[in-house]
């Protein structure tokens, strides 16, 4: 059964979508937090809640005991410079890059596509320009029960693809000129490179359902 759910528009915070996080995995993971309104979106919530209980009860069934469980929906958060706002929720999703099975390596790569559907991979990598946090989109992905002794019991979101409805490139601060204690002013300015490319129309967002 295809289990694939989407979420509802939400905000990314630290995405890793054009290329891998390899910080703390050096077979890479590409991953991105969404944060989204709440009070809307009950019926998305309760699909992730149906997944969850039906794990837990069968898991707790088998144990003859209640498990400690690991919240995979954040209300508050930590980082200061993403706070989760009130009435919002975070979540956090992932995706391998390479691994091998039975000897032979695989790697593997979310879906990207903006509004109307177009493939965006192969062109931000062209471009090298980065998915940013405070892009706004969804997320194409599949939510599995796990339980590990030593944290408990939780839902791991795997990662299938992403929908970018507004994007906001990451420079990496390097094109931020202030702070480098420099500001606008007449003089030499370098013209942009016209982009003459077109989409690659190798694949469409149908399978993903972002409607």
């Amino acid at each position: 059964m295809n289990n694939t759910l989407t979420t509802p528009r939400g905000k990314f915070i630290w995405p890793h979508l054009i290329t891998p996080n390899t910080q703390f995995d050096e077979h890479g993971v590409y991953e991105v937090r969404l944060q989204f309104e709440l009070e809307p979106n009950k019926s998305f919530l309760d699909k992730l809640s149906y997944v969850f209980d039906k794990g837990y009860e069968e898991l707790c069934s088998t144990k003859n005991k209640k498990i400690k469980i690991r919240e995979y929906l954040k209300t508050h958060s930590d980082d200061e410079r993403n706070p989760i706002p009130e009435g919002h929720g975070e979540l956090k999703f992932k995706m391998k890059a390479s691994g091998t099975h039975h000897g032979e390596s695989w790697t593997q790569r979310p879906a990207l596509f903006d509004s109307q559907g177009n493939v965006m991979n192969e062109i931000l990598e062209e471009s090298g320009d980065k998915i940013g946090s405070g892009s706004i989109g969804k997320i194409s992905f599949q939510p599995k029960f796990y339980f590990v002794a030593s944290v408990g019991a939780g839902l791991t979101l795997r990662l299938k693809a992403a929908q970018v409805l507004k994007m906001v490139t990451y420079s990496g601060g390097g094109s931020d000129i202030s702070k480098f204690g420099f500001e606008k002013t007449d003089g030499f300015t370098m013209e942009e490179p016209k982009d003459t490319k077109e989409p690659k129309d190798t694949e469409d967002g149908s399978e993903y359902d972002f409607s």
